[in-house]
């Protein structure tokens, strides 16, 4: 749902108009100068998912606001219920850094993460409004908030034969991977994971397993993390837990790994 971010002339103008009942503001309308346009863009999205979130519906801006009129939002709520107001607060803290959020206020209090994770007392303004009695006040950073990495893709396991499931990886240097493997406790009779591949020297490798970090070993009980350059099979009993394989390689960014990572029954 896209928000109405109003524009007023002065803060208590914004106040008065959302003060009305809904049916009285047509008449009023003069008194919201501007709708919709005036704040950036990404304030403009955490508005609307705000309203998504908890119902709130009532956004105002004005010149002179802290920092600018384009970075900066006032939701009004009921001054005889804390209900909303709470719960905008509660929202807004949890997305903060998503949406290059700066600080909020509301009911004499000030929230801001730049100097530490609480809310803090602020000084009698004078009138309800003043103290953010009936609106809470978030001010947003001059700065468009990077967007989200992509996740990694989940390795897709390939059937190998009936009584093993495996999945291709390579590698890099200094890189560190987790591998599902997802038959893992899931009742297809799997005992062990392995992993097969083939080096000439190339950086060390470690490979543990498990919520308890066991580590990968080859015939002899030798863990996978040599400076040598191994090839063929390392490989660890699994236990009740176990869900995936973490790999690590060592050394310069231009050496690369291929491996297979397979689960089996024997």
């Amino acid at each position: 749902m896209s928000a109405d971010v109003r524009t007023f002339a002065t803060l208590d103008e914004a106040a008065a108009w959302f003060a009305l009942d809904p049916s009285e503001r047509v008449e009023a309308e003069g008194l919201a100068a501007v709708r919709g346009g005036t704040v950036r863009a990404y304030v403009q999205s955490f508005c609307d998912e705000l309203s998504d979130a908890t119902g709130a519906e009532s956004f105002g801006t004005y010149p002179g606001h802290d920092p600018s009129l384009d970075l900066a939002v006032d939701i009004f709520t009921p001054i005889d219920s804390r209900t909303l107001g709470d719960a905008i607060c509660a929202w807004t803290i949890d997305h903060l850094e998503e949406y290059s959020g700066w600080y909020l206020i509301y009911r004499r209090q000030i929230f801001n993460p730049l100097i530490g994770r609480y809310w803090r007392d602020m000084s009698d303004r004078g009138s309800p409004t003043a103290n953010h009695m009936d609106h809470v006040h978030l001010s947003f950073l001059d700065a468009a908030p990077k967007p989200k990495p992509k996740p990694e893709p989940v390795p897709q396991p390939q059937e190998v034969e009936v009584a093993k499931i495996a999945y291709p990886v390579t590698i890099r240097a200094g890189e560190a991977r987790r591998i599902p493997v997802p038959a893992i406790g899931g009742g297809f009779g799997w005992t062990k994971v392995s992993v097969t591949y083939a080096s000439a020297g190339v950086r060390p490798i470690v490979a543990r397993v498990g919520p308890n970090s066991r580590p990968i070993t080859d015939a002899s009980g030798k863990p996978l993390a040599s400076a040598d350059g191994w090839s063929g099979r390392h490989y660890v009993d699994l236990e009740p837990g176990d869900e995936w394989v973490a790999i690590t390689l060592h050394g310069s960014p231009d050496g690369t790994l291929e491996l297979m990572v397979e689960a089996s029954d024997a």
